[in-house]
Parts: structure tokens; sequence; C-alpha cells
């Protein structure tokens, strides 16, 4: 059984850097900030922008900010299961 973890590869000092804004993968939705709620019929939004401090009020939302993980890596499994998206 393999685990998935969402990893976010960063290098400074590059000039030739591609950062991709949104992907869709898997059904769900991966990007910086909060996909708008209009867009969710099509996936679920993992992200990495800090909503508030109190965590997410939507489950169609995760936060996967390391000040929301505990600063740990989380497998994609355990989101899932987390909000109900199996």
């Amino acid at each position: 059984m393999s685990t998935h973890y969402l990893i976010a590869d960063c290098h400074f000092g590059h000039n030739n850097i591609t950062i991709l804004g949104v992907e869709q993968r898997c059904g769900l939705w991966l990007s910086h900030v909060p996909i708008p709620d209009y867009e969710l019929y099509r996936g679920n939004s993992i992200h990495g922008h800090i909503l508030n401090s109190e965590g997410e009020v939507d489950d169609r939302y995760f936060c996967v900010s390391c000040e929301q993980v505990n600063y740990r890596p989380i497998s994609l499994n355990d989101i899932k299961e987390k909000r109900n998206w199996l």
C-alpha cells in the first residue's frame, strides 16, 4: 500500500521557476488559495491558505498550511478520511 503526500518543493535563487496556481487532480482542486464555492461541483478544495485560526467551517475545503497540519506532512488518504471524502 503506498502513501501519497502533498509536497511543496520550493527552490529559491533560480530564475526559471514555474508556479502553477491551480491543479485539478483525482477529483480535487489543489491550490494556494481556496477555490470559490461555485467551482466545487467539480471537486473539493485542498489549499495552503489560512482562512482563519479556528480552522475550516466548510467540509468541502481542507487547508494544508503548516500551521493547520502541525508542521507535518499529511497523506491524501488522511485528508479524505478527516473530511469524509472517501
